[in-house]
C-alpha cells in the first residue's frame, strides 16, 4: 500500500500545481480596472478638497455623468482659482490615464491649466507637471496619459506611486468662470 501511495502522491501534487497555475492568474489581487478618485456623491468627499479663497464649490445635480451629483466650481478673479485636490492616498502606478468629465456652460472655448505634484513639499514649477487643455462649450471628457506626463523643467517622469495632489485652475481670470466637474478617475 505504501508503494502505491508514493506513486500517487507526486502525481496528485503535480496535478494540483498545474491546476493552481491555470486558475490563480485570474485570482490575483491586482488594482481594479478603474479607481474613482472623486464622484461627488457623498458630501464627505468635499473634506478632501483644498478649499481656497475666490473659488466656490457646491455639489450640484446639473451635468452629473456618474451618479446624481457633479461639483460646481465657480472661480472669481484672483491669482489661481480652481479645483485643488486634497492629499492623494492612492498609488497611480497601476493605471494608464487620469480621466474626468467637465461640463463648461460658457459661450467660448476656455483654456484650463492643470498641475500634478509627486512630492509633498510644494515643488517648484520645474519639478512638477504643468499643462493645459481646452474646454469647448458643453460636455468635455478629459484624458491625461500618465506615461506621457513629465515635469516642466527637469522632464523627469512622475513617480506615480507618490502622487500628492492635482489641480485644475485658471491663471488670473478677469471675470467669474464656472464649470462642472465629475467622475475623476484612474483607468487602466
Amino acid at each position: 500500500m505504501r508503494n502505491h501511495e508514493q506513486k500517487i502522491r507526486p502525481r496528485a501534487i503535480t496535478a494540483l500545481v498545474i491546476l493552481l497555475t491555470v486558475i490563480m492568474p485570474g485570482c490575483r489581487l491586482d488594482s481594479p480596472p478603474q479607481l474613482v478618485l472623486y464622484h461627488f456623491e457623498n458630501e464627505n468627499e468635499l473634506d478632501n478638497i483644498s478649499w481656497n479663497c475666490r473659488t466656490f464649490y457646491a455639489r450640484d445635480k446639473s451635468f452629473a455623468t456618474e451618479g446624481n451629483f457633479s461639483l460646481k466650481v465657480e472661480m472669481y478673479p484672483s491669482s489661481y482659482p480652481g479645483f485643488k485636490s486634497g492629499k492623494m492616498e492612492h498609488n497611480w502606478s497601476q493605471y494608464r490615464c487620469l480621466n474626468m468629465d467637465i461640463h463648461y456652460p460658457g459661450p467660448e472655448p476656455l483654456r484650463l491649466a492643470y498641475r500634478i505634484d509627486d512630492r509633498h513639499d510644494n515643488p517648484d514649477y520645474d519639478d512638477r507637471v504643468n499643462g493645459s487643455f481646452t474646454l469647448l462649450p458643453g460636455a468635455n471628457p478629459v484624458t491625461l496619459d500618465l506615461a506621457e506626463l513629465r515635469t516642466s523643467g527637469t522632464r523627469r517622469p512622475l513617480i506615480l506611486s507618490h502622487i500628492d495632489k492635482f489641480c485644475i485652475f485658471l491663471g488670473h481670470p478677469e471675470q467669474p468662470v464656472t464649470f462642472f466637474l465629475d467622475n475623476i478617475r484612474l483607468e487602466k
